[in-house]
């Protein structure tokens, strides 16, 4: 595991007891060996904590850390991507689901690739139960695009793509996460 790159995972969550569990069974189960996980709480007033100190009680790479006070969403997504120690970082959200290959092939990427920032999936959508939805969300790659064609495809796109795995020593390079309506556009436009 030495020799392949730390992967940090950062989750900043809300009241997220009853998908969460879901989500960080995903997460250990992801074929690629070498992550950290770090979970910021924003004061839930569910059932959150129990489940999140349970998982970090049982794998030494969960990092969980409750905020006293809710500080919104932007100091929440900060907090987990300050921490950060990994050559790559992807948000994780807790109530979304990953192909237990995900990262392998992200990583594999971002390997390969000399100008690559960021590397993501299609995602597909699914209701409450985990039933797929008539509903998929893609992307158009932007690489090679005039700069004004590639911020008006951003912006009038999807955000999924910022909780793809992004080189992290690209992310620390832009303006930090803002608390706004589109920061996550606006941080995809950058990268």
């Amino acid at each position: 595991m030495d020799d392949l790159p730390l992967v940090s995972i950062g989750m900043p969550i809300y009241n997220e007891g009853k998908f969460i569990k879901h989500s960080l069974d995903c997460l250990v189960q992801q074929t690629y060996p070498n992550i950290e996980i770090i979970i910021s709480d924003n004061c839930s007033l569910d059932n959150t904590k129990e489940i999140c100190r349970g998982y970090a009680d049982k794998y030494d790479y969960i990092f969980y850390h409750r905020i006293s006070v809710n500080t919104g969403i932007a100091e929440n997504f900060r907090y987990t991507q300050i921490n950060a120690k990994g050559k790559y970082f992807m948000w994780a959200s807790g109530h979304d689901l990953w192909s237990d290959n995900l990262i392998s092939e992200c990583v594999n990427e971002l390997e390969r690739s000399k100008n690559g920032v960021i590397s993501f999936a299609s995602s597909c959508w699914i209701d409450e139960s985990g039933e797929l939805l008539n509903n998929y969300t893609g992307w158009t790659d932007t690489r090679g695009m005039h700069a004004v064609e590639r911020f008006f495809t951003i912006m009038w796109g999807n955000m999924h793509p910022i909780l793809g795995l992004i080189k992290n020593s690209s992310l620390n390079e832009i303006e930090e996460f803002k608390g706004m309506l589109g920061a996550d556009l606006l941080m995809l436009c950058d990268l």
